[in-house]
């Protein structure tokens, strides 16, 4: 059950390679293993919430980051056995908005992580409209314990909305087979997980009003928003695009070809994966 996320630190003196994880994909925390490959991983962090780490120089100091399910927020210096040494203190303003969020799951063969941002003066009974704030794609979650990172939705939540979030196959922290599903094509799967899990929420939740449906997003969002009103039009009556990929083939090799293979290889997935092509297919003559 546990996912390892992420690298942080090799401590070739001590011994150690400290990465990040957990078994609850909406979470990070800390865990060292012997460098050696014998024993079990030590977790080193335990409160709820999503920590990381830097280290310094020789590894012997490091600096805990941390963001608490509760929204508090705490950097502090450790020796390398995890004496601590004192906190960093912040003098960033703190926002006037608190988000308000309900973690959830749905779904039985598919589990899918889920979060709800409702408005402040939400009144029970009233249903309301629905924006998805969408990624959808490798290397991002959008489900994550860290409250800092749903101050926009809460402020268009305030606005009379329910703001939803979804993290369907393809993301990361799920474990190998879940984030390889979208190899050879990167819409398909993410669009019918994204759509499914929506149903059922709409399900769960009454209050979601589901024939009023946004969706918004940027960059691989601002991709699966375009090619979520093109092709689901009766699911998201309306989609905001931000910095969206019009076609593959135009995108970063490096990236892509991880993903969909060279496009000589595999030019139905690459077809498949295009906004210019879905566009052009739903495109009538003007006479």
């Amino acid at each position: 059950g546990r996912a390892i996320a992420e690298l942080l630190a090799v401590d070739e003196e001590a011994g150690t390679v400290w990465v990040t994880g957990s078994p609850d994909p909406t979470q990070t925390q800390l865990y060292w293993l012997p460098l050696s490959g014998q024993g079990e991983p030590i977790r080193a962090t335990s409160v709820a919430g999503v920590h990381g780490a830097e280290f310094g120089r020789g590894h012997s100091i490091y600096v805990h980051t941390y963001e608490g399910i509760d929204g508090e927020i705490r950097y502090t210096v450790h020796r390398r056995g995890g004496d601590l040494l004192g906190d960093i203190r912040s003098v960033a303003e703190k926002p006037r908005l608190e988000p308000r969020l309900e973690f959830t799951t749905v779904g039985d063969s598919l589990r899918f992580h889920a979060v709800l941002v409702r408005p402040r003066d939400f009144k029970p009974g009233r249903r309301y409209p629905v924006l998805v704030s969408v990624y959808g794609g490798p290397h991002s979650q959008m489900v994550v314990a860290a409250p800092s990172r749903y101050l926009l939705a809460q402020w268009f939540a305030d606005r009379g909305f329910i703001v939803v979030s979804i993290d369907g196959r393809g993301t990361p922290s799920r474990g190998r087979t879940w984030e390889r599903a979208i190899q050879g094509n990167l819409i398909d799967v993410s669009l019918g997980d994204q759509t499914a899990a929506l149903r059922m929420l709409g399900a769960k939740y009454p209050e979601m009003d589901l024939k009023r449906v946004g969706i918004y997003g940027w960059s691989f969002g601002g991709y699966f928003s375009a090619m979520a009103v093109m092709r689901e039009p009766d699911v998201f009556r309306a989609g905001i695009a931000g910095a969206p990929v019009v076609d593959w083939r135009d995108y970063d090799t490096f990236y892509t070809e991880r993903y969909l293979g060279l496009p000589q290889s595999n030019p139905r997935g690459y077809e498949a994966s295009s906004v210019l092509t879905w566009a052009k297919s739903l495109a009538r003559p003007l006479m």
